[in-house]
C-alpha cells in the first residue's frame, strides 16, 4: 500500500490530469480538478505588495479602474447613540476596566500600544453592530470582482 502525500501549494497547481489518474482519481475528477489548478497558475498579491506607481496601476487597472480617484469614497452612515443605552455603557465599561488593568503606557513597547488600540477597536466595532444591526467585520471583504 503506498503512503499517504500530501499535495499542496506548488505541488497542487501542477498537477495534470494524469497525474491525478494515477493517484486513483476517476478522469471526470481529475479534468475538473486540473481545469481548476490551472486558473491559480500565477502568484495572487495583495494591493499593499506593489511597491512602484506602475505596479499600483496595473493592480487597478486589473480591476477596471484608472486611477485610485476613480474608486467610490466609503459612505458613512451616522447613528446617534443615546447616553443611556445599556449596551454602549457596557461597552465603555468594558474598556475602561480592561485599560485600568493594563496600566499606565509609559515605557511601554509598541506591542501593549498596539493592545491598546486593538482593545478600543473591537468594542468599538461590538457597539456598531449592536447599534447597526448589521454584520460589520474588521477586515471586510473587497466589492472588486476579479476579471
Amino acid at each position: 500500500m503506498e503512503a499517504k502525500q500530501d499535495i499542496s501549494g506548488p505541488k497542487l497547481l501542477k498537477l495534470t490530469e494524469e497525474k491525478l489518474e494515477d493517484f486513483g482519481i476517476p478522469y471526470g475528477s481529475a479534468m475538473r480538478i486540473a481545469d481548476f489548478t490551472q486558473k491559480f497558475d500565477r502568484k495572487l498579491r495583495v494591493f499593499s505588495d506593489f511597491t512602484t506607481k506602475d505596479d499600483k496601476k496595473f493592480g487597478l487597472n486589473k480591476y477596471g479602474v484608472d486611477e485610485i480617484y476613480d474608486l467610490p469614497p466609503f459612505k458613512l452612515e451616522m447613528v446617534k447613540i443615546e447616553d443611556n443605552n445599556i449596551n454602549f455603557q457596557w461597552c465603555l465599561d468594558d474598556i475602561k476596566t480592561r485599560i485600568d488593568n493594563m496600566g499606565p503606557l509609559i515605557a511601554h513597547k509598541e506591542v501593549v500600544h498596539s493592545r491598546y488600540v486593538d482593545l478600543i477597536l473591537q468594542e468599538s466595532l461590538q457597539i456598531a453592530k449592536q447599534l447597526t444591526k448589521k454584520p460589520i467585520r474588521l477586515y471586510g471583504t473587497s466589492s472588486f470582482k476579479s476579471p
